[in-house]
């Protein structure tokens, strides 16, 4: 009989080419799958809640994967993580229903940008150096302006993988920003996200910051008149997916 795990996973991107398996690179479903497949001497396919980009980490990624021989969770789980590489580990596994999916049950998904604002050698793995000055208010004003049900087309990386009836159109409940210290931590919390889109928000938020650009061109990029507004891409080591909710 077919049993359903749902594993909660936390990695470190930085020696991955992101999530999803690519042929001739490490990624982390693909080290997941030889891991599980090892495990079960049968090849074991995982569903991931989300593709994370090369080099973005993950504290609260989700997946489920299907197995036919029945096993004890708490043994299982330390067998898995004996067998994982050091970047990543798996926080919990649980049986759930057949009908469970990791991306299409998800409700929201949360993520995390984190920038240094002071050289260290500790966190460059995990954030974005910007030793120039930033307005941290007119930061959090364009990032009021995400807030809401838009047509995030603009913020998406060209030819982005659209598979449902909705498009580009994305609901963000929560967007904010908060100083920590020599750090500044950016929070998105929304139904789903395009490719590229949470970067793509903090490139141009922190543009907005150094002065480049006012906040309303938030306004202008998603009445999708100005993509030419929309900033590179925030580098994908200070990106985390923080939580899943089902």
């Amino acid at each position: 009989m077919t049993k359903r795990f749902k594993v909660v996973l936390e990695y470190d991107g930085t020696e991955f080419f992101g999530w999803q398996i690519q042929k001739n690179h490490r990624t982390v479903q693909g080290v997941l799958e030889e891991i599980l497949s090892k495990r079960f001497e049968k090849h074991v396919a995982i569903v991931g809640a989300g593709r994370t980009d090369r080099g973005v980490h993950a504290r609260g990624q989700t997946a489920y994967f299907d197995v036919d021989r029945d096993t004890d969770e708490e043994t299982f789980l330390k067998s898995m993580n004996s067998m994982l590489p050091d970047d990543i580990s798996i926080c919990s596994l649980d049986p759930v229903s057949d009908d469970f999916h990791a991306r299409f049950s998800a409700v929201s998904r949360s993520y995390r940008y984190r920038i240094s604002l002071t050289p260290s050698a500790l966190q460059r793995r995990f954030s974005w150096e910007i030793l120039t000055r930033l307005n941290t208010g007119h930061m959090k004003a364009a990032l009021d302006k995400v807030v809401g049900e838009h047509d995030f087309k603009p913020l998406a990386k060209l030819n982005s993988e659209i598979t449902n009836d909705d498009g580009y159109v994305c609901i963000v409940h929560e967007a904010g920003l908060e100083k920590i210290g020599d750090s500044i931590i950016i929070g998105l919390r929304a139904n789903r996200f395009l490719h590229g889109m949470v970067r793509a928000i903090t490139g141009t938020v922190v543009d907005v910051g150094r002065g480049a650009k006012k906040p309303d061109c938030i306004d202008s990029i998603l009445s999708g008149s100005e993509r030419k507004l929309v900033s590179t891409h925030a580098p994908a080591n200070g990106l985390f997916l923080e939580h899943v909710e089902y």
